[in-house]
């Protein structure tokens, strides 16, 4: 698939599209990836007859690396923008880590454009860091050695295995962040609140799914995570805890998880089939 381009007035955003008709899935990263995040789900949904198309965040991959803004709520309007663009019909939204923030706002400020969610280890609210956390974050993302520390810190996320791609992907992320401005970007991103999530689920009446890594590090508790952002929805929701899996679950165990993404996908269009009965 070829690279596009969403124009955005300040920047651009770069996304590939499968261009096949069907449902549409759009697909948005965790902080400091690539939209080859989804490259082991986004086969299987084109498979099974949907229109996929995955997305670099703002500063990330080859979306514009400088933006006067990295906010929850600034990414949430590039995805509404998309979604315009692409005049599809009704998608379902993907989001991990920090974009399940992302989407859940995108839902509630325009449901009709939105057929159902899957929440991928999502952060709706800020998880306190103690002092330590907060100083040795900071000395990671420091010149010259902030690419390679996050590189390697990003690998540390996968808990029960790794991909037999993970070295050549981390690599694609470490040369990226090594780009003008790269770093800064991420660090803006993982400063930006992400509270802005939490008031909107109960907005949220679209089929959603929640994933959670059992040992996703990221989280003091990520089962309790994923049932209290189900407890916090207004609508119809489905929760999944992997038990051994760290923030990547999609990436890191694909053969659980992502047939377990393709029913949720089914039951959320036979939900709406019904409705429309």
């Amino acid at each position: 698939m070829e690279v596009e381009i969403l124009e955005r007035g300040k920047g651009k955003i770069a996304f590939e599209d499968t261009h096949k008709d069907g449902p549409l899935v759009v697909c948005l990263p965790g902080i400091g990836d690539l939209r080859s995040e989804y490259r082991f789900l986004e086969p299987e949904l084109t498979k099974a007859g949907y229109r996929v198309v995955t997305v670099d965040l703002r500063g990330q991959g080859e979306s514009s690396a400088w933006w006067p803004d990295y906010s929850i709520q600034s990414n949430a309007d590039d995805l509404e923008d998309l979604l315009d663009y692409l005049d599809a019909g009704p998608a379902f939204l993907i989001g991990t880590s920090m974009s399940g923030a992302t989407i859940s706002i995108v839902t509630s400020e325009t449901p009709s454009k939105v057929a159902g969610l899957v929440m991928i280890n999502a952060f709706i609210r800020d998880i306190p860091l103690s002092t330590s956390q907060r100083l040795a974050l900071k000395f990671m993302m420091m010149r010259p050695w902030g690419a390679n520390s996050w590189a390697n810190y990003y690998k540390s996320l996968y808990k029960s295995q790794q991909p037999s791609d993970l070295d050549n992907h981390a690599e694609k992320i470490k040369k990226n962040l090594r780009e003008k401005n790269r770093l800064y970007a991420l660090k803006r991103l993982l400063q930006t609140s992400k509270e802005i999530g939490e008031p909107r689920m109960s907005q949220i009446e679209a089929p959603t799914m929640i994933i959670t890594g059992s040992q996703d590090p990221d989280f003091p508790d990520p089962t309790w995570e994923g049932q209290y952002i189900a407890h916090c929805m207004g609508g119809m929701t489905e929760v999944m805890s992997v038990e051994g899996a760290g923030h990547y679950p999609h990436a890191e165990v694909p053969e659980q998880v992502n047939p377990a993404i393709l029913k949720f996908l089914t039951r959320a269009n036979e939900y709406h089939q019904t409705i429309k009965l």
